[in-house]
């Protein structure tokens, strides 16, 4: 009776075993839930790759602090544009037009005003030139342009325009008198000494009074020494060509094309 029970004991926990190791699962963990464990499951397996991609797709590179290696080059559109003033070049007195265009009128003309400067002008870096061989006054600009250029009268043999180089003296006068010579000029600026740019001459301070011949002998060596310019030449250095600013003075190569192109009309 015993060894009946025990065999079917032993029989009965066969058949159990049996079931447990058909199912895969061993048997006191049969029908139970698999665990999760962060990333991976509870057999190892890591998650999907392509689950890996999306979640690296997903999420920005943390952004670099600037360094001098990395900081941006600028832009044309990230540069302010200077203010038009600082690409402006400093503005220079021109003269009012060359006198090759004025006619005789403009250039013997006497406005009647006789008001002396108020200020002399300061040297601001204007150069003279005065061309003894072809009689012509050449004045430079600061920035090397020419700013006038004319012909003029230069002393005569007997009486020359000293050549060198000067710095122009303080004396300027309207409508001056030649005690020596009994006649008048207008716009005097000195030179030095007695040596005066100034206009043509005329017989008293009125600009109907007029000596034509020294508007005739403009390009030519005919004065006492001073140089004589028409009235609009001596006007603007009078009123713009500085005390202290170098006046060079001296011979040069014969130049016909250049007289050629300062020709005045001629006096009626």
């Amino acid at each position: 009776m015993k060894k009946a029970a025990l065999a079917a004991a032993f029989l009965a926990a066969v058949l159990v075993c049996a079931a447990g190791c058909e199912s895969g699962m061993p048997p006191e963990n049969a029908g139970a839930p698999v665990p999760e464990i962060e990333g991976e499951t509870a057999w190892g397996m890591t998650s999907r790759p392509d689950e890996q991609e999306e979640t690296a797709a997903s999420t920005p590179p943390p952004t670099p602090a600037l360094t001098p290696e990395t900081t941006p080059i600028p832009t044309p559109d990230s540069i302010s544009s200077p203010p038009a003033s600082a690409l402006e070049p400093a503005s220079t007195p021109k003269p009012p037009n060359f006198t090759t265009k004025m006619s005789y009128e403009e250039l013997v003309a006497d406005d009647g005003d006789r008001t002396e400067l108020k200020e002399v002008p300061t040297e601001d870096g204007y150069l003279v030139e005065v061309d003894l061989t072809n009689c012509v006054v050449t004045v430079y600009a600061p920035d090397g342009s020419v700013a006038l250029q004319a012909l003029c009268t230069v002393g005569k043999k007997d009486s020359p325009t000293p050549a060198g180089e000067f710095t122009m003296g303080g004396q300027r006068e309207r409508f001056g008198l030649f005690n020596k010579y009994d006649c008048y000029a207008q716009y005097w600026s000195q030179i030095e000494g007695d040596i005066f740019f100034h206009s043509v001459l005329y017989d008293e301070p009125d600009g109907d009074t007029l000596i034509k011949g020294t508007y005739r002998n403009l390009g030519k060596a005919t004065s006492h020494g001073c140089v004589r310019l028409t009235v609009p030449d001596a006007k603007w250095i009078y009123e713009n060509v500085g005390v202290g600013s170098r006046v060079i003075i001296r011979e040069k190569d014969k130049d016909p094309e250049l007289r050629k192109s300062l020709k005045l009309p001629k006096a009626p």
